[in-house]
């Protein structure tokens, strides 16, 4: 039977070794976002846009769980890059990418996905969806506990 104790220490290692592959696989794909005068937090932004459009900032910071300081800094950025464009509407900045923008995510997401990939390597398509599920479960214990 497995003791308190032991439960703790698998814990603490499942932790440290997420903590680990997560801050190598970020480091790496900073570098090449620096190249282009991005970070983490830039990219994420794009990518919101990306996915749903037009996008108002408000939104964006709800769903990567940042300030409005922290977005209004960012989106001030990437349109000094011209990768976006605003348009207000009263008070409401409407954020779209640019064509430079959507060039940019063009390259960017192929080069995340294949990075992702080659962190999974070892794992066959079976384990693959186990470690999601697993996630997941993980995600939703931790959004309960909050």
């Amino acid at each position: 039977m497995v003791t308190e104790c032991e439960k703790m220490n698998v814990s603490h290692e499942i932790w440290m070794m997420i903590m680990k592959i997560y801050n190598e696989n970020l480091r790496t794909f900073s570098i090449s976002l620096k190249e282009l005068g991005l970070n983490p937090t830039h990219f994420e932004v794009l990518h919101v846009i990306f996915r749903q459009g037009t996008v108002d900032q408000k939104t964006i910071a709800s769903t990567l769980n940042l300030t409005q300081g922290n977005i209004t800094h960012c989106i001030h950025h990437l349109q000094k890059l011209e990768l976006i464009t605003i348009e207000k509407s009263w008070k409401t900045k409407h954020i779209s990418l640019t064509e430079k923008g959507k060039q940019q995510l063009d390259q960017l997401i192929p080069a995340q996905h294949e990075m992702m990939e080659y962190t999974l390597r070892g794992l066959n398509c079976t384990q693959k969806q186990q470690l999601r599920d697993l996630l997941i479960s993980f995600e939703n214990t931790c959004k309960s506990s909050v």
